[in-house]
């Protein structure tokens, strides 16, 4: 039991939208401050495969509020643990104010071996949290020396699509499975790449993105969509 419910958290820290460095850009790394500007509303599906399996899925909502945005992802994967393809699920659900930094969060992990839940308040540069599986949660306060924003639809922060062609960055991410803030580096190529997209080629920024070593690329397209 405790090996798998490592392997399954292991795994989704690993999959979470994380951030990075591109080799090409050899500036330094500047902060990125939390975005100004409106952003549409959104409702995107997106299959998960593996070696061209399918294996899940994941719906991502963007709602922007009065005085703020709403994020929600639901993610569902089936993966092989200890020989067996047991379901792995977890929502996030976060409320950020005007410039996408991170006001209050909560977290659900869960599959046939174990679950885990987290949920959390910024205040005064403090994340009150409360974090656990069921029946075992604890209250705990981390300092938050920067803003944080979560990782869940961070490409639709204005301040990433404000990154210039060739141009590096720092953000700084809360993971709710690790419970710690993180610093990630986001880079943007030096040039913009012609992809297939649903039958039909069309124009995308491509962003290089990294968390703790597991590297990811992301192909945004004119109206800020991930493609």
């Amino acid at each position: 039991w405790i090996a798998g419910a490592a392997f399954a958290l292991l795994f989704f820290v690993l999959l979470s939208l994380r951030l990075g460095l591109l080799g090409e850009d050899a500036a330094s790394p500047r902060q990125i401050a939390g975005g100004a500007g409106a952003v549409a509303a959104r409702d995107d599906w997106m299959s998960i495969s593996q070696r061209s399996r399918k294996i899940g899925y994941a719906h991502r909502q963007f709602i922007p509020l009065k005085a703020g945005y709403q994020v929600r992802e639901d993610v569902l994967l089936r993966i092989n643990t200890m020989g067996v393809v047991q379901p792995l699920s977890f929502r996030t659900e976060g409320n950020l104010d005007a410039r996408m930094r991170l006001l209050s969060f909560t977290f659900d992990l869960h599959s046939s071996l174990f679950r885990f839940a987290a949920r959390g308040t910024v205040n005064d540069q403090r994340l009150l949290l409360t974090a656990g599986m069921p029946g075992e949660e604890q209250k705990t306060e981390i300092a938050l020396p920067e803003p944080v924003h979560l990782s869940a639809g961070i490409f639709e922060y204005p301040a990433i699509a404000g990154l210039k062609a060739g141009e590096t960055g720092i953000l700084h991410v809360f993971d709710p499975a690790a419970m710690a803030a993180r610093p990630i580096t986001v880079a943007r190529a030096a040039a913009d790449e012609m992809i297939l997209h649903q039958g039909r080629r069309v124009p995308a920024r491509k962003y290089s993105l990294d968390f703790m070593g597991a590297a990811q690329f992301a192909w945004v397209g004119e109206d800020g969509a991930v493609l």
